[in-house]
């Protein structure tokens, strides 16, 4: 199997991001299929953090009727949740964060969605402070289930 290294996929993020083909449906956003090798897709499942490490992400259509629990679950990959994983976990998680939370990815997101965010902020994009917040979700049973058969 062969192995990306961060350095690696941290470039191909940026250049990916901005290669993109914007959609502007409902909202713009871009859509990045294969980001990583298959070897590195491979190691990010086996280093996924167990369960019990997530904390509940509410929101209104999260919320299971059966207990009113979140049917999601987010973890932040911030430094202060990484160091509560096992050591590696804690290795790989640390690194990959380090990549997603770099100034070279910020500007790749800032400038390929530049005119969505001074649409919506009513500024120059050079005066927006904006910051990254990457996290892991995972959805457990029933999300959604109770409140979009209302919709």
């Amino acid at each position: 199997m062969e192995a990306a290294s961060t350095a690696d996929t941290r470039l191909d993020l940026a250049t990916r991001i901005e290669a993109a083909a914007l959609q502007t449906k409902p909202f713009d956003h871009i859509y990045l299929r294969d980001l990583f090798t298959p070897a590195y897709y491979a190691k990010l499942l086996a280093m996924l953090p167990a369960t019990r490490r997530y904390r509940e992400l509410r929101h209104r259509q999260g919320i299971r009727a059966a207990d009113e629990r979140s049917a999601r679950r987010k973890f932040h990959l911030f430094p202060e949740h990484i160091m509560l994983l096992p050591a590696p976990q804690r290795a790989f998680w640390r690194e990959l964060s380090r990549h997603l939370r770099s100034s070279d990815l910020q500007a790749a997101f800032k400038r390929r969605f530049q005119g969505a965010l001074e649409r919506r902020f009513g500024k120059s994009i050079d005066a927006l402070r904006i910051y990254p917040v990457p996290m892991l979700l995972r959805d457990l049973g029933g999300y959604g289930s109770a409140s979009m058969a209302t919709r």
